[in-house]
């Protein structure tokens, strides 16, 4: 089974600005990127200081908790690339330094368009409809077409990040180290059969 992973619905306060970056650039795309970066990217948050930022932040860059990040690799995710982050409240100085901006290597092409409801945004090059973004109202993937992928993102809609039930497992079997929750969203998705 795989999930929907994303920051907490529910939570106040969280990423008012990804890091800046060229304008070539796209963590979105699920492919290696091979530009430098000074690090630690830094995320500008508006969290204060007795509600600090959990597992994941970010909006189109991805910033994910050193711990959790541990986790995934623990159970075997290496499909990514790992950039030091900074997320920092400007307002009252309170930074967290313990987070990796994150490129996930690998777009995977799996929605049921059949059995998913979807508005099309765009087309790709190509004209086919394998190649159109789309603005998924109800997600149903086909399985065999991920392979067995931990991680990765839907080429029909590549800001979703997609999990394996693996690590959603890890996550409830490995408390947060820092005492707090995860702070993430995990949402099945339906499978088509």
């Amino acid at each position: 089974m795989y999930y929907r992973f994303k920051e907490n619905l529910y939570l106040e306060y969280g990423t008012t600005h990804d890091p800046e970056m060229p304008w070539t650039t796209s963590f979105l795309s699920g492919s290696m990127l091979t530009d430098k970066f000074n690090e630690p990217l830094k995320f500008i948050v508006d969290n204060p200081a007795n509600e600090p930022p959990l597992g994941i932040e970010g909006i189109c860059v991805p910033a994910f908790s050193k711990a959790l990040v541990d986790v995934f690799k623990n159970n075997g995710v290496d499909n990514w690339q790992l950039y030091d982050a900074i997320l920092v409240n400007e307002i009252t100085n309170q930074s967290w330094d313990d987070y990796y901006a994150v490129n996930i290597l690998g777009i995977i092409s799996c929605v049921d368009l059949d059995a998913s409801q979807v508005t099309e945004i765009a087309k790709r090059p190509g004209g086919n409809e394998n190649n159109s973004l789309y603005n998924i109202h109800k997600l149903v993937i086909n399985p065999d077409k991920i392979q067995g992928a931990l991680i990765f993102r839907l080429a029909e809609e590549p800001g979703t990040i997609v999990i394996h039930e693996k690590l959603v497992e890890a996550l409830k079997s490995n408390p947060n180290p820092n005492g707090l929750k995860w702070g993430v969203s995990c949402l099945p998705i339906e499978e088509s059969s």
